[in-house]
């Protein structure tokens, strides 16, 4: 064996093996997997099932039907936010709720199985909003009134002239939305398969990942407003049960059934009301707005916003939703470019790999792995890359990405098997197909959404504000910095919503690019955090140092804990060629069972 290399169990070792050196190593696995974590001592996992177990058949099913119903709320608000941008009616809706539900289901298959290969539901990510909901600020993208869809001016045809103003149709912006999806797909795929990553994260720290998270509430506020405002009661409801659920008893369990290995059928406490906020707080809400329509406190009037609240108010699109429906490309027309579009989603590329890279370090915590490998990262980002174009071809109209909010949902059930979460994502496929589900939850009142998305904003907010953990804010350099790029990224983009017309180049195109990356609250509080961060004297807050400490402690850690991320079901002969250690996606081997841990440079 060449001097520093190190001895690992070869992928198509059995698993009685590998419990053997698991067994042998124990000790020191643990204490330096805790060093490599950043010496926490709850960082070293307790979890019921690890990574790579397999629960038995009833666990692993009942869990996997938990993941999938967790998840199934915010994508179908997301889908529902997209929709209100897109002038969707009930049925375009549904299709859209489908189609994002389908996608989460195979991008968390892919990326579990071959992306990064941690525990990590995928679904659309709220970044991809900011440009979408950005575009509703051009006129020809306003959506025109209820009556005015009732006359046949808004046709699946293309440009209708209303008011002197032509607005576009419901499928040319959805044609527009994919091929620039498309396009920023490429480059998220580029980025993937090259490593340019672990370079370019050199450079970012947490004073440009704060405002750069944080400011994406500015962008959504508007369509929560929007939902919200058909009632704020149930509004207000809605998201006051999910404040009460994932805080004031967060840590009240109830006694439920239970099995585990040691003590078999046996009776134990479980966080519900933590672990199923989201569902609760939609039935909750849903149930406030049918008593108020049965009691007849909400208005019949269609054309009144109020009617929006209503729970029989889209009844219509489940009884015109087929049963099964399987989204297919072309569905709604061939895809165009938009330029606009294009800048705003590339810039949302940049911010999501910021964001998922955080995602995997996360959740390696939690599931008691080593850090995520430069490979298994930049395969990772490989697989988020591809499901995103998938979704530009199907029509979603969104990226596909890691989703943040159900990696502490490991923590709360301890279970981080992969294989629930595969079967999570199968169950999501089903579901998705059933169009009269998808259907169901289109009818879900607006208010109910609107105390959902507030809700959201808050959270990502407050994630976004809590990265700034290890920055000592008393120098004067890190809080001007953070200052700036929060009011700046808050400031530009509503000069610009309001006097669109005050940036004149002369050439239409121009303005239009210049309004869409101004326009960015996200973009514009990322870029000054990173510009002031790297160009004021003293010592910068970037991620660098956590890099060297962890490069310099994985010869350390048994080789075996980062088998985690080896690629599934291949011969790792297969990569015993020097060519391996220039494939950005494969571990690099020496021969076909010692290689050295690739390392983040």
């Amino acid at each position: 064996m060449p001097q520093g290399s190190i001895n690992l169990t070869p992928i198509e070792s059995t698993g009685s093996e590998r419990k053997q050196q698991s067994q042998a190593t124990q000790g020191v696995d643990k204490v330096n997997l805790s060093e490599l974590n950043g010496g926490d001592e709850g960082s070293t996992s307790d979890l019921l099932y690890g990574v790579e177990d397999i629960p038995p058949v009833p666990v692993t099913i009942v869990f996997a039907i938990q993941v999938a119903v967790i998840n199934v709320s915010f994508c179908v608000t997301m889908a529902v936010l997209i929709a209100g941008v897109l002038c969707a009616d009930a049925e375009t809706k549904t299709k859209l709720t489908s189609t994002t539900l389908l996608m989460a289901g195979i991008a968390t298959i892919l990326q579990t199985t071959f992306g990064v290969r941690l525990p990590i539901f995928q679904g659309p990510n709220a970044v991809f909003l900011v440009p979408i909901l950005n575009m509703a600020n051009f006129p020809e993208w306003q959506c025109p009134s209820n009556a005015t869809l009732g006359t046949g001016y808004f046709n699946e045809s293309g440009l209708s002239g209303v008011d002197g103003v032509e607005i576009l149709s419901t499928s040319t912006r959805i044609q527009r939305f994919e091929g620039s999806l498309l396009v920023a797909s490429a480059v998220h795929i580029t980025l993937g398969a090259s490593g340019l990553v672990g370079y370019v994260s050199h450079f970012i720290g947490p004073l440009t990942v704060a405002p750069t998270i944080a400011l994406i509430g500015v962008v959504i506020i508007d369509s929560a407003i929007d939902l919200s405002s058909t009632h704020w009661g149930i509004s207000i409801f809605t998201m006051l049960v999910v404040v009460l659920m994932t805080s004031y008893l967060e840590h009240v369990k109830v006694p439920l059934p239970a099995w585990t290995r040691d003590k078999g059928c046996h009776v134990s406490p479980y966080p519900v009301f933590h672990v199923y906020a989201l569902c609760g707080a939609v039935l909750l809400g849903w149930l406030l707005s049918l008593l108020l329509t049965v009691t007849g406190m909400l208005t019949d009037n269609k054309d009144s916003p109020q009617f929006r609240a209503r729970t029989d108010a889209r009844l219509d699109a489940i009884s015109s939703a087929n049963w099964f429906y399987f989204p297919y490309p072309g569905r709604f027309g061939g895809p165009s470019f938009s330029l606009n579009i294009f800048v705003g989603m590339v810039l949302c590329v940049f911010m999501s790999i910021i964001e998922s890279v955080g995602d995997y370090i996360t959740a390696s915590r939690i599931c008691g792995v080593p850090m995520p490998p430069t490979h298994a990262i930049n395969r990772g980002l490989l697989v988020e890359g591809i499901c995103s174009l998938i979704s530009g071809v199907l029509g979603a109209s969104h990226a596909t990405t890691s989703y943040s909010g159900m990696i502490s949902v490991i923590g709360l059930t301890k279970v981080g098997s992969r294989l629930v979460f595969q079967l999570g994502g199968f169950c999501v496929i089903l579901l998705a197909i059933v169009g009269k589900f998808s259907a169901v939850f289109v009818s879900i009142p607006d208010p109910v959404f609107g105390g959902l998305t507030i809700a959201s904003i808050a959270t990502l907010t407050g994630v976004g504000i809590a990265s700034l953990n290890t920055v000592n804010l008393s120098l004067s350099r890190n809080y001007v910095t953070l200052g700036f790029s929060l009011i700046l990224g808050i400031l530009l983009p509503r000069w610009v919503q309001d006097h669109p017309s005050d940036i004149d180049t002369g050439s239409v195109e121009v303005d239009r690019f210049l309004v869409a990356l101004i326009g960015n609250s996200p973009f514009v509080g990322g870029f000054v955090g990173f510009f002031l961060d790297l160009t004021l004297p003293g010592k910068r807050s970037t991620f660098q140092d956590i890099h060297q400490e962890k490069t310099q402690k994985e010869s350390i850690v048994s080789s075996e804990k980062f088998a985690v991320y080896n690629l599934p079901w291949l011969p790792s002969r297969w990569f015993a060629g020097k060519w391996a250690r220039f494939v950005p996606i494969v571990p690099s081997f020496y021969d076909n069972e010692i290689y050295p841990i690739q390392q983040i440079e």
